[in-house]
């Protein structure tokens, strides 16, 4: 027999056993990597888990918000008489308006009209705490950061004021102290120009009381009407609106995702909530005048920074009234529903 013969056979099969080890070195090793990769899957939590997680830690940051009192023994607003406010000091210092009380919607009493410049005052800290927390509006710069804070206001409050009168049942627009401002116009305590409170209360609360909207959805859907422009705010810069877009997004996946439905009626349940901004934002602007000048004004004190939001919500001639003896020129007050 040839030897060289012989010697490349050997060499041949020796080379076909290394292969066969190799390939079952190989094998063994991706089982491996495949069996560890499933062990991280399974480890891992699901989608749904984070999303749950991240909404749970976001409504607890709202809650204590939203429960947040002052020490009722704490000094109050200076008087108008020696102070002069601007919107960039309220917005920052919202004390300076009014103390933090706790927020009672429970609209068992017709509000005066104390109740509801206290009721509008009181929201408005509530907006601005919120806004001063939320990452988004602090990645604003300065100037963009006011322009969006005196624009969303409005949708703000409504939202609120609509799910607390969905809330409680009462025929009217609840405010935050306990008290409401009937629908009935015998009823009121002080007058309305374009009865606002009906138009609420049949275009909005109505809609959201079928709805039987849950803390969650009612905190973050206070957020989301914030964020969703309608129409966008004015005078911007664009890396502003990207940063309002994203908001924009995130704040709406969290709101569908904190419905107590199923992921195919969620949808639903959020277009239902959606198509109600068009009413919201009907409300913002037909309650920018909507209050008659009488002398029952004459309680109201009547901030320069006050004045300044008014500015952004609507522009109308301006009036004259007397206010214990002094004359101030200023645009209609904001009706406070």
């Amino acid at each position: 027999m040839n030897p060289r013969a012989v010697q490349m056979e050997t060499n041949e099969n020796d080379q076909d056993d290394d292969e066969e080890v190799e390939s079952a070195l190989t094998k063994e090793a991706c089982s491996q990597t495949d069996a560890s990769a499933a062990t991280v899957k399974s480890m891992s939590p699901p989608h749904s888990v984070v999303k749950n997680y991240e909404r749970e830690q976001f409504l607890s940051f709202l809650r204590a918000i939203y429960n947040r009192v002052d020490d009722p023994n704490a000094r109050g607003p200076p008087s108008i008489e020696t102070t002069s406010v601007l919107f960039e000091t309220v917005f920052y210092e919202p004390t300076l308006l009014c103390i933090r009380t706790p927020i009672t919607p429970t609209g068992h009493r017709i509000a005066t009209l104390r109740d509801c410049l206290f009721d509008f005052r009181r929201c408005f800290v509530l907006y601005a705490d919120m806004m001063t927390a939320l990452p988004e509006i602090c990645a604003l710069t300065e100037a963009d950061r006011i322009t969006v804070a005196k624009n969303r206001f409005a949708p703000f409050y409504w939202w609120l004021a609509c799910c607390w009168t969905a809330k409680v049942g009462c025929d009217g627009v609840c405010y935050s102290n306990g008290s409401y401002h009937p629908s009935e116009v015998s009823q009121k305590a002080f007058p309305e120009a374009r009865n606002v409170s009906r138009l609420s209360v049949e275009s909005v609360s109505i809609p959201l009381r079928s709805l039987d909207l849950t803390e969650a959805e009612v905190l973050i859907g206070s957020i989301y009407n914030i964020f969703q422009e309608f129409p966008r705010p004015p005078n911007i810069s664009l890396e502003s609106e990207m940063i309002m877009e994203k908001g924009r997004d995130k704040y709406t996946r969290m709101m569908i995702n904190c419905t107590p439905v199923g992921e195919p009626q969620s949808a639903i349940r959020f277009g239902t909530i959606s198509m109600l901004q068009a009413s919201i934002t009907n409300l913002k602007y037909l309650t920018s005048d909507n209050i008659e000048v009488s002398d029952v004004l004459q309680i109201v004190p009547i901030d320069d920074w006050f004045v300044v939001f008014l500015d952004y919500l609507r522009n109308i001639d301006y009036l004259n009234f007397k206010y214990f003896g002094r004359i101030f020129t200023f645009k209609a007050l904001l009706y406070a529903v």
